[in-house]
């Protein structure tokens, strides 16, 4: 299984189409830190949210790597789809983990001010792999061998992103932003419920992806 996530690693490397969305990224964060972005779990519910799309999208990418002749071939050396289906989520969230961890460095240099203890750090990088987890279940969804165009992907992704925004309670992206915003010291049980609610939307579309996998063939 390790060679097959640095094999998709290495497709995505060479076709440079994460490009765009981890530039994204990196501008984003040097938006939000131009200035003070406020405690560092406060900041973090920016920074980590907007993980969550562009892992969906690295996740269609790293399917979308290889042909389907070779997404054939890559399925028997794996003994199945679903296994091929880890290996893909597993490449997009070792980037999603890479830029986690970026932002915390970039946000510990950017505020020298704000402390950045062992908890506040566990809690930060909670949220963000949290959010890439959501991020690639939701990705699987709309990438091959399920039948999604580009643009009914994209779609879907903002469709589901502007939901969380805007619902209160919508997972994956509402419950963080209203409860860990404005809340410098959140306590045990908020921090529990808030990444665990993302981590299980990403376990349950994972889930969905590779039942719906199978029946596609």
């Amino acid at each position: 299984m390790t060679a097959a996530v640095a094999y998709y690693l290495r497709l995505v490397g060479y076709r440079q189409s994460a490009l765009p969305p981890v530039l994204l990224y990196l501008g984003l964060l040097g938006m939000i830190f131009a200035t003070d972005a406020g405690p560092p779990v406060s900041a973090a519910t920016v920074t980590s949210a907007a993980l969550m799309p562009l892992s969906a999208w690295l996740a269609r990418l790293a399917a979308l790597s290889e042909s389907r002749p070779f997404a054939d071939m890559t399925a028997v050396a794996l003994a199945g789809s679903t296994r091929r289906l880890l290996a893909r989520t597993a490449a997009a969230t070792v980037v999603g983990a890479g830029l986690t961890l970026v932002a915390l460095v970039w946000a510990r240099v950017a505020s020298p001010h704000h402390p950045y203890d062992a908890t506040t750090v566990l809690i930060v990088v909670g949220m963000h792999l949290s959010q890439v987890l959501a991020g690639v279940g939701v990705g699987a969804l709309v990438a091959p061998p399920l039948r999604v165009t580009a643009g009914g992907a994209t779609v879907a992704i903002t469709v589901v992103v502007l939901l969380s925004l805007v619902i209160r309670w919508m997972p994956p992206i509402a419950p963080m932003l209203y409860n860990l915003d404005r809340n410098a010291t959140p306590g045990a049980t908020t921090l529990l419920l808030v990444i665990g609610q993302a981590a299980v939307v990403g376990c349950l579309a994972l889930t969905a992806a590779a039942v719906l996998g199978r029946r596609a063939g």
